[in-house]
């Protein structure tokens, strides 16, 4: 499988006071991706290394495109607290199961939502970023195990949402750090039809 991309994007923040700030972002990706599957297997004789042939099993390709915009705000809330929170789309493009002649995979599409605060307190000895997101996706690509293979199939949508934080405290003057990172998730199918191979008749 051979995969060609290209992209062009742009970003820039704008001023309004001096502690607002406004950051707005574009990207336009385009990704080609071509397959040429064979199989050395030639069920009609015995194999020996001198009769392996290269038969044609799946030659086919497709184009994805996209456009995914970004817009974040940030805040300064004092001089050492800063306010963030963004919206943007995100894309990965479709693609094959190698070793079936399957259509390709829609590509895989999210709207992400963040919010957080990044603080340095306690006369810079105690720093802390603590961030809330949720992410709403469409076509993830999900690996399902089919008899003895992994295989790729799109789930139709899927919420993810949780919250992380990162804290790093110099309790003394000497040079001891004391870290403490940590994060909470909520992953879930909202809509997922799938084959069950336990269950051949439906």
């Amino acid at each position: 499988m051979k995969t060609k991309a290209a992209a062009i994007y742009g970003q820039d923040t704008y001023t309004i006071t001096d502690g607002l700030r406004v950051t707005v972002g574009a990207r336009y990706s385009w990704e080609r991706k071509t397959i040429h599957d064979q199989s050395d297997f030639d069920l009609a004789r015995v194999y020996s290394p001198s009769n392996v042939s290269l038969v044609p099993f799946h030659d086919d390709h497709k184009t994805f495109k996209s456009f995914t915009p970004k817009i974040g705000i940030d805040y300064d809330l004092a001089r050492d607290v800063l306010l963030y929170a963004s919206y943007s789309k995100g894309f990965k493009a479709g693609t094959y199961n190698l070793g079936s002649a399957t259509p390709p995979l829609n590509p895989e599409k999210v709207d992400a939502f963040e919010a957080g605060i990044k603080a340095t307190l306690l006369d810079r000895r105690l720093r802390a970023n603590i961030a809330g997101f949720h992410y709403d996706y469409k076509d993830l690509q999900v690996g399902k195990v089919k008899n003895t293979v992994l295989v790729l199939e799109n789930a139709a949508t899927a919420t993810i949402y949780g919250l992380e934080g990162e804290f790093t405290l110099r309790p003394i003057e000497a040079p001891l750090t004391l870290t403490m990172s940590g994060s909470w998730l909520h992953a879930r199918f909202d809509k997922y039809v799938t084959a069950d191979p336990t269950r051949p008749l439906g």
